[in-house]
């Protein structure tokens, strides 16, 4: 599910993606000639290339480490660097490094200076990871301060409000559960889908009376 999340990151970015890299190494010698040449842009593509292709556990631990280096060169474009980093993030979840998750992810608050955006999709990320862990109370609240933005994008608000209450409906709070599911009809922007879903949480909650 994180991983389809991220997917919608790429939209909008000027990332010109090189071929993937059959190995790390590989990765490395391309990203230290980019640097050598002086042109971050590219170096930085080398690695998230690198990152991006199918791997097993060894391959995402090394994707990790070129993300991570990616996400060092301070001057290249802000929205790659930022990608690599919720690239990271998302590894370490891949990886059931939960800690190691919500630790990286909390870095992309300081990293982007421009991109508040990017401050929705991380609560998003860690707000999962807390459902996960079964960590209701801290995953209401980071959904809230989605839902208590402004201009956010309708996918994520309709998520976060169905969080809020599927973590209401899982500590057993059925009045808080109904109302926080019925905010979903009021959003400026429903997603059909969420609206289904709120509703049959909604009839099955009525029913359980």
């Amino acid at each position: 599910m994180l991983k389809k999340l991220l997917v919608c990151y790429c939209i909008g970015f000027s990332v010109l993606i090189a071929n993937a890299f059959d190995s790390y190494t590989d990765a490395l010698i391309a990203g230290q000639e980019k640097i050598k040449a002086k042109n971050l842009t590219e170096a930085a593509n080398a690695y998230f290339s690198f990152g991006e292709t199918p791997r097993n556990n060894k391959m995402r631990n090394e994707a990790i480490e070129a993300y991570a280096k990616g996400v060092a060169l301070e001057t290249a474009p802000e929205d790659i660097r930022v990608l690599m980093q919720t690239r990271i993030d998302a590894t370490y979840f891949e990886l059931g490094k939960g800690d190691e998750a919500i630790t990286e992810y909390k870095k992309t608050f300081t990293l982007t200076k421009t991109a508040p955006r990017y401050f929705h999709d991380v609560r998003i990320g860690i707000a999962y990871i807390l459902c996960q862990r079964q960590e209701y109370g801290e995953a209401i609240k980071l959904n809230q301060k989605i839902t208590a933005a402004e201009n956010v994008y309708a996918p994520y608000l309709n998520k976060a409000q169905f969080t809020i209450g599927q973590c209401y409906y899982k500590l057993g709070d059925m009045s808080k559960a109904k109302a926080a599911f019925g905010k979903i009809f009021i959003l400026n922007k429903v997603d059909a889908p969420y609206k289904k879903k709120a509703e049959d949480m909604i009839t099955s909650i009525n029913s359980e009376k």
